[in-house]
């Protein structure tokens, strides 16, 4: 061990020769070193020593790559999965099988508080039973729970749920976002619209004058507006496209483009620009030629 761990843990006592137990193992000190800035397990439970873990003056504790096995329990599995009949028995069948390893152990039922261990992943299949409960254990992995933590269930299904509630706030949120942006373009586009017919009141009043009808003033307004949003849509497309790419080549992930979302965004844009130019389009198609030839 280093010096900051003997002195925590043995005052002014010389440690060489000590014992001090480590995740319930005894361990021999043999030497003592300077200082140590490699990573190596913290002392976590030291029986009738003093606790150094998360005073200031804490220190490393070197043990022999030998003793690593023994320390960390390698011969017992730490993830265990475990599939089920159905939906409904997923999470009992989970808790059952935590309990029956724990029990085993000699360690506390899985819905007792503890740190993090051992885990159990419950999925579906065809099966057993285990702890009353319709399930089979499918896979057993080779590394380790320590001495004191015990397994905990991890209910897929619970899982994928908080994902799915996760994944529809964050569509809310972002049809929120959405829908306040197309509002405020859409009056964007509304008030240029109108500018647009004030500007050109004695044009539309010298069209009428010649024979144009309501329906065609009406008809080459709308066109305008949407033309207008569309070539908008299709501009923000591109700079998306533009910013996909450079994103992908600085953080080295891929991208794909979706022709069908860039045809719906399009389109989308042109309604957008259909619905919020009706009103100046109306305007425009209801301007008596008189007045508007007297515009000034």
């Amino acid at each position: 061990m280093d010096n900051n761990a003997a002195r925590t843990l043995f005052r002014s006592d010389d440690p060489i020769g000590q014992t001090i137990e480590i995740k319930g193992e005894p361990f021999t000190i043999i030497g003592l070193v300077r200082k140590s800035n490699d990573f190596k397990p913290d002392i976590e439970t030291v029986q009738d020593y003093y606790t150094y873990q998360g005073q200031g003056q804490s220190g490393q504790v070197m043990i022999h790559d030998a003793c690593w096995p023994i320390l960390y329990r390698f011969d017992e599995p730490q993830c265990v999965s475990v599939k089920a009949v159905n939906t409904d028995a997923m999470t009992k069948v989970g808790k059952s099988t935590a309990d029956l390893l724990n029990s085993s152990l000699g360690l506390p039922l899985s819905d007792a508080s503890a740190g993090a261990g051992g885990v159990v992943s419950t999925d579906m299949a065809a099966v057993d039973t285990i702890g009353g409960a319709d399930a089979e254990v499918v896979d057993s992995g080779d590394q380790s729970q320590s001495q004191g933590i015990q397994y905990q269930n991890e209910d897929l299904l619970e899982q994928a749920k908080q994902l799915q509630e996760m994944s529809n706030a964050t569509n809310r949120m972002l049809i929120w976002i959405a829908s306040i942006s197309l509002l405020v373009g859409g009056i964007g586009v509304m008030n240029i619209m109108l500018v647009s017919v004030t500007e050109r009141t004695r044009e539309i009043g010298l069209k009428k004058a010649i024979g144009a009808r309501k329906g065609r003033i009406l008809g080459q307004f709308l066109t305008e507006a949407a033309v207008l949003t569309s070539l908008g849509g299709l501009f923000g497309v591109v700079i998306g496209m533009i910013l996909a790419k450079v994103i992908s080549t600085v953080n080295g992930t891929l991208y794909a483009i979706s022709i069908p979302a860039i045809i719906v965004s399009v389109v989308f844009s042109m309604v957008i620009g259909i619905v919020f130019g009706l009103l100046p389009s109306i305007k425009a198609a209801n301007l008596n030629p008189i007045d508007a030839l007297r515009y000034e």
